[in-house]
């Protein structure tokens, strides 16, 4: 019943598959059977809310969900204004998104926000996110045409795997996090067990505090994700990016999330944690759109940094490799032996540091990215512990090679030093 002319007030159901759309205001709610009353009955048999076997599709300008809502296929709202003021239950997907297209999307606060944009945005409240029960296999907001979805200064909690899709920013201005009430996730997955994918076109912003809470994150768009500005709790990341700054507050790990696999990106990315990092998928920095060949632009300044309180440890196999046209380490303790590591300079103000490269390599001068965004100057290798470097090429020490240890240098090419190249350590070998 997808006919656009429908004009209805009160939808209810009972039946398999439902798809329904309203060219105004759409209510579940309740309505009476046609000739059901009886002597017990004298009011008729009412038909509550809508309950499927199947799927549910409705469609309205605003769409209010007064009766209980529970489907066993998959649940698609679509609305410029939706009213969740019953429960939405479920054990498929539930997607909720605007009608008109470019319109925003709010979610969490009150159900009247202070917003700025050109248009009113869909507003999902936190009365309204209440009201989606825990048990879907991923709750779906937005869509391709959605303009920007801005998460609301007193935040938004899902209990279910969270997709965000917009053409336009993920603007966080308070936390959004992921927690399911029982502990355990529909997979099985003990903790938190969440997976959050964020399909932004234009990147993320983050208010200052405003962190992510989920198990697995992934980030996919051109443009920059800088969600450096608070320490999130996030186990695995993945991401597809333009360029990505990162701050996490526990372990963290480089993986494989919702498909994308480690960390692709067009420019600069940062890492920072106050735990350890594991990579057991690699980073690389591409020549991507915004690198102008023509104006003499590379990935020459795209660099790789990472700020590891704990220590750093990185997987043997090629999906797991480092590729970008330079590498700051700060911070802590670096086991990165990877021999497919493709990096062109390198510098550090760390503990021990392993590292091992597949072509040539120059200790040099870089400029650090840091994850809230401020830059500085790392000049050679200035570290507290053992420097190990190897390399299946020739080496450059090009700037200063000092460490409180040792340094040991496993060269299959040439290696020399210039007037600024000098080594101080313990003992060479």
């Amino acid at each position: 019943l997808d006919n656009a002319a429908n004009d209805v007030n009160t939808i209810a159901s009972d039946t398999g598959t439902v798809s329904f759309a309203d060219v105004d205001d759409l209510t579940v709610g309740v309505v009476t059977i046609p000739d059901s009353q009886t002597p017990a009955t004298p009011q008729g048999v009412p038909v509550a809310g809508m309950t499927q076997t199947g799927d549910l599709k409705l469609v309205a300008d605003t769409l209010t969900v007064g009766q209980a809502l529970l489907t066993q296929g998959d649940t698609s709202l679509s609305a410029d204004e939706i009213d969740l003021a019953a429960s939405v239950a479920g054990s498929g997907s539930l997607t909720l998104q605007q009608k008109t297209d470019g319109l925003d999307i709010h979610l969490g606060g009150s159900d009247d926000p202070e917003v700025t944009g050109p248009n009113d945005p869909l507003v999902l409240s936190d009365a309204d996110l209440a009201n989606i029960q825990d048990g879907f296999d991923k709750v779906a907001i937005g869509n391709d045409k959605t303009r920007n979805i801005t998460v609301d200064d007193e935040g938004a909690t899902f209990k279910d795997d969270l997709a965000l899709v917009a053409n336009g920013v993920l603007d966080l201005l308070g936390d959004l996090m992921l927690k399911d009430p029982e502990g355990t996730d529909e997979d099985g997955t003990t903790g938190k067990g969440l997976t959050l994918s964020v399909d932004a076109g234009k990147g993320a912003t983050q208010a200052t505090g405003a962190t992510l809470t989920a198990d697995e994150l992934a980030l996919r768009g051109e443009g920059d994700f800088n969600l450096g500005n608070g320490g999130h709790d996030v186990s695995v990341i993945a991401a597809d990016v333009g360029s990505l700054k990162f701050a996490g507050n526990g372990n963290l790990t480089v993986g494989v999330v919702d498909g994308t696999v480690g960390i692709t990106s067009d420019e600069a990315v940062t890492l920072k944690t106050d735990h350890d990092l594991t990579l057991v998928k690699g980073i690389t920095i591409e020549n991507g759109p915004r690198d102008d060949a023509s104006q003499g632009q590379t990935r020459a300044d795209d660099i790789i940094t990472l700020e590891v309180a704990g220590k750093t440890t990185q997987a043997g196999d090629a999906g797991a490799k480092l590729d970008a046209s330079g590498l700051v380490l700060l911070g802590g303790n670096y086991a990165l032996g990877n021999s497919g590591n493709v990096i062109g300079d390198i510098a550090s103000e760390a503990g021990k540091v392993q590292f091992n490269n597949s072509g040539d390599l120059k200790v040099g001068t870089l400029t650090a990215t840091h994850a809230d965004g401020t830059q500085t100057t790392v000049t050679g290798v200035n570290n507290t512990g053992d420097v190990s470097i190897g390399t299946q090429g020739n080496l450059a020490i090009n700037e200063g090679l000092a460490t409180a240890g040792n340094v040991f240098l496993n060269v299959t090419g040439k290696t020399t030093q210039d007037g600024n190249g000098n080594i101080t350590a313990d003992g060479l070998a």
